[in-house]
């Protein structure tokens, strides 16, 4: 009901307020109840799991600034439920629903909090974007570039915003910064036999419209 009303942000901010009150669901539950809730879609899914992850890092974080006596104590419960979510969902339902880099980041910022837990994320974060950065997705963006000339974001935000509701927040020579809609993937894994995928990724919707992509490092950038 909360991803349906208030999207991502919504989930960060309630798992936030009441991830340290007694709850009868597991990390176990709440994959299993965001994937029945998003039915299954996995750019929906993904977002529902990245808002629980989020919204644990934002409790650490708040616990962090509030130093109070019990803060360290609650602060390990948040950061343990977060690690266990993560380790299930990358072990049992990631062939339903890839984990991606904003669930690494939420991931490593709650093992942070534990002596040396920490290293496994990264390496898995390493490991995925290698494996994503291969040299058929390498060549595809490559294609991509020389179909037209390339696009300054800004001169187009418009119509970012009025075919895919992306909107641009700002734009160098190094990074561009937007907001994508909730429950749009980053990008495709994996395209059907005719190249074609069903929904339209953050990847696809820039690339089309000639807005040049790093071909160095695909998933980090």
């Amino acid at each position: 009901d909360i991803y349906q009303t208030d999207e991502t942000d919504g989930i960060v901010t309630h798992v936030a307020s009441h991830i340290l009150e007694t709850t009868p669901f597991s990390p176990a539950d709440m994959i299993v109840n965001a994937l029945e809730s998003a039915n299954h879609v996995r750019g929906k899914s993904a977002s529902i799991l990245n808002g629980i992850l989020g919204g644990c890092c934002r409790a650490i974080l708040q616990l962090q600034d509030a130093q109070n006596d019990s803060y360290r104590e609650d602060m390990m419960r948040a950061a343990e439920f977060a690690v266990d979510l993560f380790t299930l969902w990358i072990e049992e339902y990631s062939d339903e629903v890839e984990p991606d880099l904003t669930s690494c980041a939420c991931a490593y910022v709650a093992a942070s909090c534990f002596d040396d837990d920490s290293s496994g994320i990264f390496e898995y974060t390493l490991q995925k974007a290698k494996k994503r950065g291969g040299t058929r997705r390498r060549k595809s963006l490559l294609a991509s570039k020389k179909r037209g000339a390339a696009v300054n974001a800004m001169d187009i935000a418009d119509e970012l915003l009025n075919k895919h509701d992306i909107t641009i927040l700002c734009e160098t020579d190094d990074y561009l910064g937007l907001i994508k809609p909730s429950g749009m993937v980053c990008s495709h894994a994996h395209k059907t036999t005719k190249g074609k995928s069903i929904d339209v990724s953050l990847e696809d919707a820039i690339s089309r419209l000639s807005i040049p992509l790093s071909t160095v490092n695909m998933e980090m950038g």
